[in-house]
């Protein structure tokens, strides 16, 4: 079974959620996010703001775990960050690419939420790398 940085994957899955909360604030891209997608304006809202905000952190933690898992017990800096990078550019941008686009959402919202993942298993795995 392979090595898990517990406390390396709590810290890891933290950051990348406030990655995603500086990624999705008027600092960067909810104005877009929010014209776009119509959160925040007259669209229903199906979930009060507590449960995606639980589901987010719990995900991300998960996903900092599973990263963990891949890059092992002591890896480089480099290392793991590359191998974050990947997973998030190759492996969840993809994912989430393929249902932008079935949900004929536009590239800028692709974009928006497709890039987000590379860039938080990057951090994640510099995280794990500088926790071990």
């Amino acid at each position: 079974m392979p090595e898990i940085n517990w406390l390396g994957s709590l810290a890891a899955g933290i950051a990348g959620f406030m990655l995603g909360a500086l990624w999705y604030s008027p600092l960067l891209f909810s104005r877009r996010w929010q014209a776009e997608t119509g959160v925040g304006g007259p669209k229903p809202i199906r979930y009060p703001f507590a449960v995606p905000m639980i589901a987010s952190v719990v995900i991300a933690i998960v996903g900092a775990m599973a990263l963990s898992a891949l890059i092992g017990p002591v890896p480089s800096v480099k290392g793991a960050v590359i191998v974050g990078g990947v997973i998030g550019l190759f492996c969840v941008a993809p994912a989430i690419a393929m249902n932008g686009l079935f949900g004929q959402d536009s590239p800028a919202l692709i974009a928006i939420h497709a890039l987000y993942p590379a860039l938080q298993f990057a951090l994640m795995g510099l995280i794990l790398a500088l926790m071990s």
